[in-house]
């Protein structure tokens, strides 16, 4: 797999990265975000990017606002969407990235989770899959 990692969003506290596959047109990101702006998750992708704006400018990317599974992590997190006074039930959409620090975040795809377990949900498994195994060629070349 060839995988390029490029800036998606260069804020105050945070620095989002995406990675960008074989050559893929768009980034993972923006595949998620083109999938779910005009659906019946657009509520839901609004309050992730709405998220990942405030904890950029205002918060920094503190490991309390991450949902974490194994090596990468998951918004929303329930911390998160306290923090902006949004109903933390019932939120089946899940973007998934890599928190390396405070100030740099790796974002992947992500989708809606079906499951209690990522595992368990066929639309949210193959965007974490790849999320982690782009974390260890990551990690090894690092």
């Amino acid at each position: 797999m060839k995988v390029k990692l490029e800036i998606f969003d260069q804020l105050k506290k945070v620095t989002y990265y995406t990675i960008r596959l074989n050559s893929d047109k768009k980034t993972e990101i923006e595949k998620f975000v083109d999938r779910f702006q005009n659906s019946d998750y657009k509520f839901d992708l609004d309050v992730i990017l709405t998220l990942l704006k405030i904890i950029g400018n205002e918060r920094g990317a503190q490991d309390r606002f991450f949902r974490p599974e194994k090596q990468a992590h998951a918004l929303p997190s329930r911390n998160a969407l306290n923090s902006i006074n949004a109903k933390s039930t019932d939120f089946p959409l899940r973007l998934y990235y890599i928190r390396l620090n405070d100030q740099i975040v790796i974002l992947g795809g992500g989708g809606v989770k079906e499951s209690l377990l990522y595992q368990n949900s066929p639309d949210c498994y193959p965007h974490i899959q790849r999320l982690l195994k782009f974390n260890d060629v990551f990690t090894e070349a690092v």
